[in-house]
């Protein structure tokens, strides 16, 4: 996957693709944080891919309030709290990164907004809607 950051051409790569590896013997020196600030470049990702900052609002149900309460989820901020549900805002990067991490936690997580996000997450729960009827993936976006 690839990756602007201001002048640079940043470059992820998948573990399972490396086939060789060599060691140098070299010392590798660090950019200094003037030009390459990792931080900065990963602020809002939901995981290793940067890219344009996007907004998304959700709900957290049922016991995944209490797990989103004790994590950093995607820079999440607390929106509302009611004794139903937990609204959150928070920035990604990447939908497929986001909707991965998100998924975890399907069947206790709406998704408000983006309407894309919304629908990009049901498409991913409705091969296993019908695989298993009975299990709730896909949560409280059936019947919306």
């Amino acid at each position: 996957a690839r990756g602007k950051g201001k002048d640079l051409d940043l470059r992820t790569f998948k573990l399972l693709r490396i086939t060789k590896i060599e060691e140098l013997t070299e010392n590798f020196k660090y950019p200094p944080l003037s030009q390459y600030n990792p931080d900065e470049i990963y602020k809002f990702t939901s995981g290793l891919v940067p890219g344009e900052k996007l907004e998304a609002i959700y709900r957290v149900y049922g016991f995944a309030k209490q797990i989103f309460t004790e994590k950093n989820f995607f820079n999440s901020k607390l929106v509302t709290r009611t004794t139903d549900y937990d609204e959150y805002r928070c920035y990604y990067t990447n939908p497929n990164e986001f909707l991965g991490q998100i998924f975890t936690y399907a069947q206790e997580v709406e998704i408000i907004s983006p309407q894309v996000l919304t629908d990009q997450f049901i498409k991913k729960a409705e091969p296993e809607k019908r695989r298993c009827p009975g299990n709730g993936a896909g949560g409280r976006y059936y019947g919306r």
